[in-house]
């Protein structure tokens, strides 16, 4: 990953995936960059993984972030996985509840989250355990990925529960089982 797209090898790697689009997806592409402005004396690279109408209004919003902004359109959801797992932090603000289900596709990979807390977010992601939530503005945010940037020990470990809470709480096998308990009660054996 890192030497395919000409990233530093010592430099934490925050990476964001979202469709490029106008309305809460651009809002939350621009707290982004808002809040990692305010991080520019700390360690660490973006990578932006999506496409979609407004990616110049996106290009635009990181320009501020320099040379620490890696792009690379749609990826395949294979390519996808595998880069997730090369990246220390995940980062989505979800505005409005937008991109939600790449926190799970996240953290599923151990890939430990900050998201702003908003409704849909908090049945996501677990404050303290998988990931950070934070208020809906640049610098709650930018305290949320600051503090993981900080302490890889945290990263790690939210990262592992992150795995495991997204596989017992989101993951096929243990809802098809629950609905089969279900139906069996609810339908005499034949």
């Amino acid at each position: 990953l890192r030497t395919g797209l000409g990233m530093r090898a010592d430099c934490p790697i925050i990476v964001c995936v979202a469709m490029m689009r106008q309305g809460d997806k651009l809002r939350s592409y621009r707290l982004l960059s808002e809040a990692l402005g305010r991080l520019l004396d700390s360690p660490w690279q973006l990578l932006l993984l999506g496409d979609g109408p407004a990616s110049d209004e996106v290009d635009q919003a990181m320009q501020a972030l320099g040379t620490r902004v890696f792009r690379s359109g749609l990826v395949t959801p294979r390519l996808l996985s595998h880069w997730l797992c090369g990246c220390d932090l995940y980062v989505w603000p979800a505005t409005e509840g937008g991109g939600l289900q790449s926190l799970l596709r996240a953290q599923a990979t151990g890939t430990p989250v900050v998201a702003c807390e908003t409704p849909d977010a908090v049945d996501r992601v677990l404050n303290g355990q998988s990931g950070r939530l934070a208020a809906e503005n640049a610098e709650s945010f930018s305290n949320g990925i600051s503090f993981l940037l900080r302490h890889s020990q945290f990263r790690e470990q939210y990262g592992r529960q992150a795995r495991e809470i997204v596989a017992a709480q989101h993951d096929l096998r243990p809802a098809a089982e629950a609905l089969r308990g279900i139906l069996s009660r609810a339908m005499p054996a034949a």
